[in-house]
């Protein structure tokens, strides 16, 4: 099992651990309360895409800027949940978009390393 920092390094072979559960640090970007689903960013290529995370239970202390250790299956080729028309104009619209057809880690057990970046 990978267990490292979530950076260019393990992007570029992201594809490699489909089906296979990865253990990463990293930087939550943006989140979205309702879905328990954020980006986790590097540390060290603020350029680099971030990858979705969609965590198997709601973490309500989690803020933008926290440091997360996630654990969970890589996945390909995202698929978004289906949104109810009345939310689709609220926090979730575009979110799900950049992330189409996409890697992402799946049923992610979180835990917050360092909430300092409040």
């Amino acid at each position: 099992m990978y267990a490292g920092a979530y950076d260019g390094a393990f992007h570029a072979g992201l594809s490699s651990f489909n089906g296979q559960q990865v253990s990463l640090t990293g930087e939550v970007r943006d989140l979205i309360r309702s879905r328990s689903s954020f980006e986790l960013a590097s540390f060290t290529d603020p350029d680099l895409d971030p990858l979705l995370v969609s965590a198997a239970y709601a973490v309500p202390d989690l803020e933008v800027g926290d440091t997360v250790e996630v654990t969970g299956t890589v996945r390909e080729g995202f698929d978004p949940p289906v949104v109810e028309e009345a939310v689709e104009e609220g926090e979730e619209a575009g979110f799900y978009d950049q992330h189409l057809g996409q890697p992402y880690l799946d049923e992610a057990q979180v835990e917050i390393v360092d909430s300092s970046g409040r």
